[in-house]
C-alpha cells in the first residue's frame, strides 16, 4: 500500500494538499539524505513508516498552541505533525547544522508558516516562553528530557515522547511524580509506545 492507502487504514482522511506536502516531503528527503546523510534508509517503505509514526498520536493528542520538538533531525515527527496542526506553531530544535539546513529548507518550501527552526541545543536556548506541548522522538530518556526542558516549560506543560519497549524501565526509575499520563500504543509498531503525560 501507498502512503494515502496506509494512513486510510489507520482512519486518517487528510485533505489533497496536506498529501501532496507529505509526498513532496518525502521526495525532499530522499534527494537531501543521498548528499548530506540526513537518514541511514530513504526507500519508501522506511520514509512511509516513519510519516505514520509520526502522525499517530493526533488519534489522541489534545490541542496545543505552541509546541517544542527536542532534536528533530530529519523532521520526525514536528515537520510531519505542523503540516497538519496548521494553528499550532512549532519550534523545532536541532544542533547539527546540515539536518537544521534541511528542516528550514523543507519548512520554505513547504510553506510552513508555523515553523521555526533554531540550529542548537534546547538547554541553550534561551526564552520566556513555557511551551504547551514537549515532543521528542527517541532524543533522550524522559528523565533527562525533563531535565533539559525544565526552562523552557511550566507545572501546566504537556508532553509527548516516542518511546520503545523499555518505557516501562524508565518510569520505574524516575523520580519526579508525573500526575496524569497515559502510555499508548501503536497500530504501526507493537514497539512504538507514546507517553502522553497531561500534567507534571
Amino acid at each position: 500500500m501507498n502512503l494515502e492507502q496506509r494512513l486510510l487504514a489507520l482512519d486518517f482522511h487528510f485533505s489533497n494538499k496536506e498529501y501532496e506536502k507529505l509526498k513532496e516531503y518525502s521526495t525532499l528527503l530522499k534527494f537531501w539524505g543521498k548528499t548530506h546523510n540526513l537518514s541511514a534508509r530513504l526507500d519508501d517503505e522506511f520514509i512511509n513508516f516513519n510519516i505514520i509514526d509520526s502522525l499517530y498520536p493526533l488519534k489522541f493528542l489534545d490541542d496545543f498552541k505552541n509546541i517544542a520538538d527536542l532534536g528533530s533531525g530529519a523532521g520526525f515527527p514536528a515537520l510531519i505533525l505542523a503540516i497538519l496542526l496548521k494553528k499550532s506553531n512549532f519550534t523545532l530544535f536541532e544542533p547539527r547544522l546540515k539536518r537544521a539546513s534541511f528542516l528550514s529548507f523543507v519548512k520554505n518550501k513547504l510553506d510552513l508558516v508555523n515553523v521555526e527552526v533554531n540550529a542548537k541545543k534546547v538547554q541553550d536556548f534561551s526564552c520566556k516562553l513555557s511551551y504547551d506541548l514537549l515532543i521528542s522522538r527517541a532524543l533522550s530518556n524522559t528523565a533527562l528530557l525533563f531535565e533539559l526542558t525544565k526552562h523552557i516549560s511550566d507545572e501546566n506543560s504537556a508532553y509527548l515522547f516516542y518511546k520503545g519497549t523499555n518505557l516501562e524501565d524508565e518510569l520505574k526509575n524516575l523520580e519526579v511524580k508525573i500526575k496524569t499520563y497515559e502510555i499508548i500504543t501503536s497500530n504501526n509498531s507493537e514497539n512504538r509506545k507514546y507517553l502522553y503525560i497531561k500534567k507534571r
